[in-house]
């Protein structure tokens, strides 16, 4: 397609997608759901458009505000807070699972016993950074529990230097820097 004639294209463009619409809509619409870069250039594009037309149309501004107050009267905050309650539930559920993933896949690496006292109750044992940064890993990450720390572990390859399993008993013993008892029996 030349561009010397910019106008000439574009008018050969539109006659070309008004005469056979039908076929240029199917081929989008599997290029669409075939191209996942497509998919997100069509995405953007839409949302670049939508902004746009917002801050320029005071036309689309309004009808965009009454479409959104008929679905508010139509659906109520009912439909809404059942669809966030669903959300929610669905994000716990997943982080539920993924965090058993990552977690066996650390205890697997490690070994599933404690590295100090032999403790091999899985209720009991909890990931140890022998470097003593845990909290500095967990800050670091902006996690708050020990699924973002998981994740990051298993990322990182599972360095063996750097972490070990230990039960909670020989964790809290170390835990300011000290010997834990059954080093100091042996």
């Amino acid at each position: 397609m030349s561009h010397q004639y910019p106008e000439r294209e574009r008018k050969r463009a539109l006659e070309y997608y008004y005469e056979n619409r039908e076929k240029v809509l199917a081929q989008q619409k599997a290029k669409y759901h075939s191209d996942a870069e497509f998919r997100a250039r069509s995405i953007e594009g839409a949302k670049r458009r939508h902004a746009s037309k917002m801050h320029s149309d005071p036309e689309y501004r309004e009808r965009m505000r009454q479409r959104a107050l008929t679905l508010k009267a139509t659906y109520g905050d009912a439909q809404s807070s059942s669809a966030k309650e669903r959300r929610r539930l669905n994000k716990r559920k997943w982080r539920q699972a993924n965090r058993g993933r990552d977690k066996s896949k650390i205890f697997d690496a490690l070994g599933r016993k404690c590295s100090c006292c032999g403790e091999s109750h899985m209720a009991f044992l909890t990931v140890d950074h022998t470097n003593g940064d845990g909290a500095e890993h967990k800050r670091k990450l902006g996690s708050r529990s020990g699924l973002g720390m998981y994740r990051d572990i298993v990322r990182q390859g599972i360095p063996k230097d750097r972490f070990r399993i230990l039960c909670m008993n020989c964790n809290w013993a170390t835990r300011t820097g000290k010997e834990c008892p059954h080093q100091a029996a042996k």
